[in-house]
């Protein structure tokens, strides 16, 4: 899915009525609606060694930009981290909301660890889902550490990345209950545990918090393990009534390219229904969101934008994504876009044709649902 930087990370974030009727709660009334994300590895990393440079060059352009907040990962997924508390992350000049970004990564098992120079992730089996290493001690003290920080940024939330980047197939509960000598229920269990963990810490550091995971398919047949981990953080929150709310990202279900409009109202369809079940299951917690990954050109195009369902896309420019803006918001309460080399949508610089696009967009979805622009 994202390949992520060693640096930190940019993440915008959209808020909008969800288009089945279900309005923004009491909870995230403080939230702009549409609120609008980004996530971006274009520009130098923010990193509290180069708050300079984000003061100076990053934060006026972004400052300036149709985005809401902005999503940033205090350690990289390949985890390095000093071990100090994130609290730079109040200097950096940004004045969207900064939403801190952490990764499930950190619990995954790599089996180039060695050579890799990374050896905290030595003798992890699959995952580290009874702390046999330590890396889940780390996970949950990078969750404690950014939930505190977003708190006192007044921040919506935090970002959850739940992809395994050092071994895909360790998605596989399969996978994760051979290498650990479980059985398979034993291993959902533990999974699961670790969610109701989470979901505990979240209700003590950040009671009415949003987290937002760049996906979370809970209608696969054979849930991945990570999902597991988020039917944890949902049945945890729903047996304790705590106040957080859950958002599934959107990044498996609608992805970032959409062959045409009429694709894209498909996807939701279709999701709309699978998701149908949970929804109803975690009315109180749970919520869907969208993304996209648009371009400015043909000419833009390179990687993965010019491959599979993105490379037969008919959009062409960027005023053809104007619907395609226009109807996630309408349908969905956040959204979040994304941009890299791919898709060449860089949002530190001043010329991008999507800032005019998304306020436009912003503006007359809160006109037809009778807001203030």
């Amino acid at each position: 899915m994202i390949k992520p930087a060693t640096g930190l990370i940019m993440i915008i974030l959209t808020f909008t009525f969800f288009g089945y009727g279900i309005c923004a709660s009491m909870e995230e009334k403080h939230i702009p609606t549409p609120y609008l994300m980004m996530l971006t590895f274009f520009g130098n990393p923010i990193t509290k060694n180069n708050l300079d440079h984000v003061r100076t060059k990053m934060a006026p352009v972004f400052n300036e930009s149709a985005y809401d907040g902005i999503a940033v990962f205090p350690i990289d997924a390949y985890y390095s981290w000093d071990r100090t508390n994130f609290m730079w992350l109040t200097q950096t000049g940004i004045k969207k909301q900064i939403w801190p970004w952490i990764f499930f990564n950190r619990i995954a098992e790599d089996p180039k660890a060695s050579t890799r120079n990374k050896p905290w992730f030595l003798g992890i089996k699959g995952l580290d889902l009874y702390n046999e290493t330590g890396a889940l001690r780390d996970f949950y003290e990078i969750l404690h550490h950014s939930l505190v920080v977003s708190r006192k940024m007044n921040s919506p939330g935090i970002v959850i990345d739940a992809e395994l980047y050092n071994n895909h197939d360790n998605h596989k509960i399969s996978q994760i209950a051979s290498k650990q000598g479980k059985t398979e229920p034993e291993t959902i269990s533990a999974l699961r545990n670790i969610g109701a963990k989470m979901a505990d810490m979240i209700h003590e550091n950040h009671p009415n918090a949003i987290i937002w995971f760049l996906y979370a398919p809970l209608h696969q047949e054979k849930p991945w393990s990570t999902t597991e981990i988020v039917f944890g953080i949902l049945d945890r929150a729903k047996e304790m009534n705590y106040t957080f709310k859950v958002v599934a990202g959107g990044g498996v279900d609608i992805g970032y390219c959409v062959r045409d409009h009429a694709d894209l109202e498909s996807k939701i369809s279709s999701r709309a229904l699978k998701f149908a079940s949970y929804l109803e299951e975690y009315s109180n917690i749970l919520k869907l969101g969208g993304t996209v990954g648009p371009w400015e050109s043909l000419s833009s195009k390179k990687g993965w934008t010019i491959r599979g369902e993105c490379g037969s896309s008919v959009l062409q420019n960027a005023t053809d994504f104007e619907p395609i803006f226009e109807t996630l918001m309408r349908n969905y309460q956040y959204v979040w876009v994304y941009g890299d080399s791919g898709n060449n949508y860089n949002p530190f610089e001043k010329s991008t044709q999507f800032n005019a696009i998304l306020t436009n967009v912003r503006r007359d979805v809160q006109i037809s649902k009778g807001q203030q622009p």
